[in-house]
């Protein structure tokens, strides 16, 4: 069904937009180093968008984080 460069991509794909979300949405607890992030809604749930918008829209999501959150436009590949 899928070649085996296909599946490659995606799963570099998907641990490059996972470590990405992560550190841009990770908060530091106040007076600590420790570093918090909601896994589910701020990994999780965009993930497959990324995914969508890459592959299956051919559309590359141009994102710029801001202090309070991440603009999202669509650019031509």
């Amino acid at each position: 069904m899928f070649s085996e460069q296909h599946i490659r991509t995606w799963v570099h794909c998907f641990q490059y937009t996972t470590s990405l979300l992560i550190k841009e949405k990770s908060v530091k607890h106040v007076g600590s180093n420790v570093k918090y992030v909601d896994i589910v809604k701020d990994v999780i749930n965009l993930l497959p968008i990324y995914w969508i918008a890459d592959e299956i829209v051919s559309r590359n999501l141009d994102q710029s984080a801001s202090s309070d959150h991440m603009s999202v436009s669509l650019t031509s590949r």
